[in-house]
């Protein structure tokens, strides 16, 4: 388990303010990380670099407060968000997973198929914008 954020911001003499504009990361998102309320968080990878970010700013172990963030996205009470930030978070499901969570996350894995559609796209869109300059 993680260590409590908020207490340890406290003790150190630091206010949400001042650690919000240190880190120019905005309150609403320091706080919800304290109260470990996730859902409030923006989304993605914007979500674990603030989680690293305030982790380190307190000193506390960053590695232990995502892995908490990806424990929180397994719960099947946050499907929508869940889904929304593993698009762009890459979770190591088969290291220490029950079989329950990978099958959970199995279903928001890209089929093939749709894995080469994304990058033809991507190939496509490059060659494009590359044509222009």
């Amino acid at each position: 388990m993680i260590s409590n954020f908020k207490e340890t911001r406290e003790k150190r003499g630091i206010s949400l303010n001042e650690a919000a504009e240190c880190l120019k990361i905005q309150k609403k998102y320091l706080q919800a990380i304290e109260e470990k309320d996730y859902s409030q968080l923006p989304g993605g990878v914007y979500s674990v670099g603030f989680l690293k970010s305030y982790a380190n700013f307190l000193k506390l172990d960053a590695g232990k407060a995502v892995k908490d963030f990806e424990q929180w996205l397994l719960n099947p009470q946050e499907e929508s968000f869940r889904a929304q930030i593993e698009k762009n978070l890459d979770l190591d499901t088969n290291s220490n997973d029950s079989e329950e969570q990978i099958s959970k996350t199995e279903s928001y894995k890209l089929s093939d198929t749709e894995k080469l559609i994304v990058i033809t796209s991507i190939v496509a869109l490059i060659l494009f914008v590359c044509a222009f300059i």
